[in-house]
């Protein structure tokens, strides 16, 4: 009989000591999240892939201004009408007339806005000119896929908010073996902690092996 793994809740680190700057970058995200300043038409975009630390940034202005970080799908005009500060998480999500109002509020009050997407959110054919117009004013932080150092860190930070704790023999041997790129260090860490808590097991080079080496069947393709 297999036993089933219990639902533990994941307690994601979203606080700024926890959010690791690759020293090769020449912008660096975290400085320009925090100096508004620099912001082209008092907005910033931050565009990347899942789990590239998009939310995690969300974060971190959220919790510097004391504000809540709405989502996408969920925001309406109310939620950023009079505010000095808005942080928006999936702002790809919002509908093209309310992230037009959205934006010309946020000019308007001059509120320092913060939007997150997946997909680089200027590339979107909008039909409103203004929208567009308006996003290419704004300041944009791409985040690219990560690099080795980048990749030890984020799997390192992933692990602790699973609350799994490896050996550094065992964490040596899955960073060169990963696919260079924040989903699949999240796939992995995911799909490990479901299978450990399952089978009740020690996590060894073995048993890494074994899910890196379903993780590059074509079920699990990143």
């Amino acid at each position: 009989m297999t036993q089933l793994p219990l639902d533990f809740a994941i307690v994601y680190d979203y606080s700024i000591e926890s959010y690791f700057v690759d020293p090769a970058v020449v912008l660096n995200p975290l400085d320009i999240l925090l100096k508004p300043h620099l912001w082209g038409d008092n907005t910033l975009l931050v565009c990347g892939t899942k789990a590239a630390g998009k939310t995690h940034l969300a974060h971190i202005y959220a919790q510097k201004h004391n504000i809540p970080v709405l989502q996408g799908a969920n925001t309406t005009l109310n939620h950023v009408q009079d505010k000095t500060y808005c942080v928006i998480d999936n702002a790809d999500t919002m509908c093209e007339q309310t992230l037009f109002h959205t934006l010309n509020t946020c000019k308007q009050n001059q509120t320092k806005c913060v939007l997150t997407s997946t997909h680089p959110i200027q590339t979107i054919p909008f039909k409103t000119p203004d929208v567009i117009s308006r996003l290419q004013q704004a300041m944009l932080i791409s985040l690219k896929n990560p690099s080795d150092i980048v990749l030890h860190h984020i799997l390192l930070k992933t692990l602790n908010d699973y609350n799994i704790f490896l050996t550094s023999e065992v964490v040596s041997y899955i960073i060169p073996r990963l696919h260079r790129s924040y989903e699949a260090v999240q796939t992995f860490v995911k799909t490990l902690n479901t299978k450990s808590l399952s089978e009740k097991t020690t996590v060894t080079i073995p048993f890494v092996r074994e899910i890196l080496d379903g993780l590059d069947s074509p079920e699990f393709e990143i």
